[in-house]
């Protein structure tokens, strides 16, 4: 997901909670996440005069696609991908960081973890978050194969993605510290009918009216890159609806945008004049 935000004061904070300097040494920073994160020290790093001040990062290892930023109750929320160890293909987790001025963050551990035997159980992969009802909603993407790697589901025809959602345990809790996947997951099992998907992954959310939609980025085989738009009235029950955007492949163009396999963490917003969808460019799944 793409989002810039504004600093206007670059100061330490004082007083009670941690600033980011503080964050940078933590090695482990909630009881729940000890396993997780594991014992690496950050003091070597925290020394480092290279290492970003004002950056949210991890206490330590792997993190990826910022995820679901939402504002709730006085405090700016940041998920982001998280793995125990620096690899590509480790199994990734929900990471869950708090601010109230966006340059001084709290890492309050993992909010989404693998459940096993689940239908994420080899992920919880990026998404977006939403207050549906009064209850903030993170929806997200589940990894799911038996095979030995993704990829080899993937050849074998298989799909190892299902769209899956978790609601905030307490939704009077400004921290929003414990999530509770729905009993309805997956809300989505499969790309739809008749497309030979690449990926159906990383689903953003917005309300119409009285209507959600929700595009998920994906491709098809020997077309290229795509969003597939979906609808629902209660974030549990989908229905599909068409192609959003579809890539317009071009030998000859040297926009990558044309040749990539899909399209990643997609977002449809309104601009002047006209409506944009965009997207990371995905690979060669």
């Amino acid at each position: 997901m793409r989002f810039s935000v504004g600093i206007p004061d670059m100061r330490e904070k004082e007083g009670n909670g941690f600033t980011r300097r503080e964050f940078m040494v933590m090695t482990s920073v909630a009881a729940s996440s000890c396993a997780i994160f594991g014992g690496i020290s950050a003091s070597p790093l925290a020394s480092d005069r290279h290492r970003p001040r004002y950056h949210l990062l991890p206490p330590s290892a792997w993190l990826n696609d910022p995820n679901g930023p939402l504002f709730w109750k006085g405090h700016y929320h940041l998920f982001y991908q998280y793995a125990a160890v620096i690899s590509n293909t480790a199994t990734k987790h929900w990471a869950h960081a708090v601010s109230t001025d966006l340059v001084h963050w709290k890492n309050l551990g993992i909010a989404l973890s693998p459940t096993p035997g689940g239908p994420d159980k080899n992920g919880c992969w990026s998404g977006s978050a939403v207050v549906a009802n009064g209850v903030p909603t993170l929806v997200y993407t589940g990894g799911n194969w038996d095979t030995d790697t993704e990829r080899a589901a993937r050849e074998k025809g298989i799909n190892p993605e299902r769209q899956m959602i978790a609601v905030a345990a307490d939704p009077r809790d400004p921290l929003l510290r414990k999530w509770v996947k729905i009993s309805q997951n997956p809300v989505l099992s499969n790309p739809p009918e008749g497309i030979k998907v690449t990926g159906w992954r990383d689903p953003s959310l917005w309300k119409e009216a009285d209507a959600w939609y929700m595009v998920i980025g994906s491709g098809e085989l020997g077309k290229g890159g795509m969003s597939l738009l979906y609808t629902s009235k209660d974030l549990r029950s989908f229905q599909y609806l068409h192609p959003l955007a579809i890539a317009k492949p071009n030998p000859d163009s040297q926009n990558p945008a044309t040749s990539f396999a899909m399209w990643e963490c997609p977002e449809f917003f309104s601009s002047t004049p006209n409506p944009s969808c965009s997207s990371q460019l995905g690979t060669d799944t």
